[in-house]
């Protein structure tokens, strides 16, 4: 393949300009089973050299695709039909930390975990927690707008990012945002591009805000005896005044995957629901656990359904071994990521185990229940996961989430695996209004072109 622009991008980079076909394998999926080949990538470690990147592509009309860890379940960082990957893993960089007022500036590639342990050493953390947080990156988190169990209590990406510099192809470098708390100063631009995929501009640094680190953190698990009746029991644990601050679900099916791969012993049941309580002191997580029993007993769950953490990250280790667990056992998975409101959820799992029986198909049922949101894991062997019946199956899925007042998408974004299926959601003249905005910040149509809408 000709690339014309190869000279151009060898002297800003140098020997970060990778175009050995075996190199850049790595770079042609992320953790969905969608593969594409770019045509080549570079390894960026400031951000005049995205400038600079930026302005070769608008010359040629290449399309750059922005890269963290590559941990999208979407396909959101694969591809299309060549182009130039920019892998941000170097630019990773803990900038500025300021304590006093709890922000923190960094650049894209930090790994979340990184950070939080950096954060940790001044009684400060950022809340989002993704399954992957071990690998996947700041830059990555804010263009898929992150959750992770305890979004229950602090919500998604989106509320701790308060400013953003970002290198787009109709302006290069902006700053957009603030390090107030409130801010009505113009359009909030922060939020269109949290979420965005990399589809607007390439996101260069990032200001967070951050939350005090709670002392105590107790994890509970309640057993029960069918998956629906679980569902009813995470909407009377919404309703409650109990500071909660992770509410999750795993089914059978995934219960019996992580008890089989890595030998643990969950209780053999039809569901697990998880909970996280926070506490400041002694006297705090204990008053809050006195609370959380009284509660309990209130709503029917009985002392033997009830097993205690006394290290929160016990229970979570074993939670972030569902989907591995799942993909070892049945060869594959692809988990979707539909989200409904709370009240929507036990007719939502019910609906989608008819589902699972009607079609003849596995489906596993886990994820960040107390925000109404599911990951519907297709147990399908990856050779078998791009077949007609399999996106009979996905669709079907999105159609239970859209007729119960949800949404196709919580936080593992659209991508290229969603795409085809907005319109179930999506309304044409609200399509029409979101290119309009894409084609005013990407005139060039280069960045990461074909996804997201």
């Amino acid at each position: 393949m000709s690339m014309p622009y190869l000279d151009e991008l060898i002297t800003i980079f140098g020997d970060r300009v990778i175009f050995d076909e075996e190199k850049l394998k790595q770079y042609e999926e992320d953790q969905s089973y969608i593969k594409g080949k770019p045509s080549l990538a570079v390894i960026p470690e400031n951000t005049e050299e995205i400038e600079k990147l930026v302005d070769v592509a608008k010359k040629y009309r290449i399309p750059v695709i922005p890269r963290g860890g590559g941990t999208s379940l979407s396909g959101g960082s694969v591809p299309i039909s060549g182009g130039i990957i920019v892998d941000l893993r170097r630019m990773n960089r803990i900038i500025e930390l300021d304590v006093d007022n709890a922000q923190v500036l960094v650049e894209p590639g930090v790994i979340c975990d990184v950070l939080n342990d950096f954060l940790a050493e001044y009684n400060l953390f950022l809340p989002p927690n993704p399954a992957t947080s071990d690998q996947c990156t700041i830059g990555g988190m804010i263009g898929e707008n992150a959750a992770g169990p305890r979004s229950y209590k602090y919500g998604t990406m989106k509320n701790w990012v308060l400013g953003l510099e970002v290198i787009t192809s109709a302006l290069g470098k902006v700053w957009i945002g603030s390090k107030t708390k409130k801010w009505v100063s113009g359009y909030n631009l922060v939020s269109l591009f949290v979420g965005s995929e990399g589809t607007l501009g390439i996101i260069t640094k990032a200001l967070l805000r951050l939350a005090p680190k709670p002392m105590y953190r107790i994890g509970i698990s309640i057993s029960h005896d069918n998956l629906e009746d679980a569902g009813k029991t995470i909407v009377a644990l919404t309703k409650s005044t109990i500071d909660i601050s992770a509410i999750e679900l795993m089914d059978r099916i995934t219960i019996n995957a992580i008890n089989t791969v890595h030998g643990k012993r969950l209780p053999e049941v039809e569901a697990i629901i998880l909970l996280e309580i926070e506490g400041f002191s002694n006297e705090d997580i204990n008053n809050k656990l006195e609370y959380l029993a009284n509660y309990l007993k209130s709503i029917k769950i009985m002392d033997e359904m009830v097993h205690v953490y006394y290290d929160s990250n016990d229970m979570w280790k074993t939670r972030k071994l569902a989907g591995e667990s799942l993909e070892k056992v049945y060869g594959g998975r692809i988990d979707e990521d539909i989200i409904v409101p709370i009240t929507f959820l036990p007719k939502t799992i019910r609906e989608i185990q008819e589902l699972s029986r009607r079609m003849n198909i596995g489906i596993a049922i886990f994820g960040h229940a107390g925000d109404g949101h599911l990951h519907p894991s297709i147990l399908v062997e990856k050779e078998k996961s791009n077949t007609p019946e399999i996106e009979r199956v996905k669709e079907e899925i999105f159609k239970i989430a859209i007729k119960n007042k949800g949404a196709l998408s919580g936080e593992h974004g659209i991508g290229l695996a969603k795409k085809k299926y907005l319109h179930l959601e999506i309304k044409s003249e609200t399509l029409k209004l979101l290119s309009i905005i894409k084609k005013t910040l990407d005139p060039y149509e280069i960045m990461n072109p074909g996804k997201k809408i």
